[in-house]
């Protein structure tokens, strides 16, 4: 009797296999570093967990970008590599799919610990993972996940439960009447921190997340920061202008 072969690492039939399975593993940590964070997404309300606080902001990243467009589904714990076909086996942290196609398979780690050892890993890893047409991205609490970047992200999304519609639809006229304004320019015509946050959480509004959020921060109706394609052409070697501002701060 024959039994049908697993689908092949990268084809549509794998990649919705893996999104019907569990997490490979679950997640629970036992410390406050490690503590498990749940967090309910934009994707029809689905919880995505990380371990810790970086792995956290990671979903918040996932979240916002499935918010603007750029993916559409996003995973935790996705899959276990096959030692056959993959070499040997890991669980990588998480799988999204990009509106365009493109599948990705993101690990997160706090940059301190990224030693000779594990940078030759995250390599292997992602040479792996292009024989099957995925990108493997390494992101860190320095790139993309960067201080400011991650604090915008949990104030964006806390403002967004709390704004009404109307005083966002408010915010995005007088934008798009300005085309941009400066934040305490914004303050002296009646909106607050909590809209422009609101608004930049669902894409309507935009200034530079890396930046700290200050009076004089820009704020438009038109994207100041493609932050989309910073995360998402994350490579594990970091060798990008966001890394090396990260790390100048």
């Amino acid at each position: 009797m024959s039994t049908k072969s697993p689908p092949i690492m990268g084809s549509l039939e794998w990649l919705e296999h893996v999104y019907a399975q569990p997490p490979a593993r679950s997640l629970k940590g036992h410390s406050k570093r490690s503590q498990y964070h749940s967090i309910s997404t934009s994707l029809r309300g689905l919880p995505v967990g990380g371990q810790g606080r970086t792995e956290a902001c990671a979903v918040l990243l996932l979240d916002y970008l499935a918010n603007a467009g750029y993916i559409t589904r996003f995973k935790q714990q996705p899959f276990r590599t096959d030692a056959k076909t993959f070499g040997y086996q890991i669980v990588p942290d998480y799988l999204a799919s990009c509106s365009n196609g493109k599948i990705l398979v993101i690990e997160v780690k706090t940059s301190r610990y990224i030693t000779a050892l594990v940078q030759a890993t995250l390599d292997r890893n992602q040479e792996k993972f292009a024989k099957f047409g995925i990108k493997y991205l390494c992101w860190t609490d320095k790139h993309p996940l960067s201080y400011h970047l991650r604090h915008q992200l949990m104030e964006m999304r806390r403002a967004s439960n709390c704004v009404p519609q109307n005083e966002i639809d408010a915010l995005l006229a007088h934008l798009r009447a300005q085309r941009q304004d400066t934040f305490e320019a914004l303050v002296d015509s009646g909106f607050d921190k909590a809209v422009i946050f609101a608004a930049a959480w669902k894409s309507k509004a935009f200034f530079n997340f890396s930046d700290p959020f200050e009076p004089s921060t820009v704020v438009s109706a038109t994207p100041l920061l493609d932050l989309a394609n910073i995360a998402l052409s994350t490579s594990p070697n970091g060798h990008t202008w966001w890394d090396q501002l990260a790390r100048s701060r």
